[in-house]
């Protein structure tokens, strides 16, 4: 398993140990706000230890009874994810000190910010200024951080 850092829209592929089966568990953003620090973003790092596995399980678990979808399921369901936030947070989450890597983590969140303004607005056009005038950038700069981008 790789580092797993986590952005908007973001994917974050793991190891799978049991053959053909994929759990994609999908967590919004807003449930880490507050944890993410100075930096406001998260970074999560493999134990490779007894922490993997107790992550692997609970997940497991917690689509067996979604998949099961018996009579109060959706509580269990809930706790069981608070109880993933809980994991991830506290056995999981790494400082970055990194500060080019911080800095690039800023940056692909501000351009995650314009796309997601972009993707909201596609039924009409769209100026380069009119998106830079809504983030407070310089079209020049809005240019130059898309060009850094690619």
């Amino acid at each position: 398993m790789k580092a797993m850092q986590f952005r908007y829209e973001t994917v974050i592929p793991i190891d799978c140990p049991d053959p053909n089966i994929t759990i994609v568990l999908q967590i919004p953003a807003a449930a880490f706000e507050g944890y993410g620090g100075n930096s406001g973003f998260l970074t999560f790092s493999p134990q490779k230890n007894e922490k993997d596995v107790r992550l692997r399980e609970l997940i497991a678990a917690m689509f067996s009874v979604y998949e099961k979808r018996e009579y109060g399921y959706e509580f269990k369901v809930k706790s069981q994810f608070m109880e993933v936030l809980y994991l991830l947070v506290t056995q999981f989450q790494t400082e970055s000190s990194d500060k080019g890597e911080l800095k690039q983590k800023k940056h692909l969140d501000r351009l995650s910010k314009v796309t997601a303004y972009m993707k909201e607005n596609y039924s009409r056009e769209l100026s380069q200024k009119e998106v830079a005038d809504h983030f407070g950038f310089t079209p020049a700069y809005q240019k130059k951080a898309w060009l850094r981008s690619q």
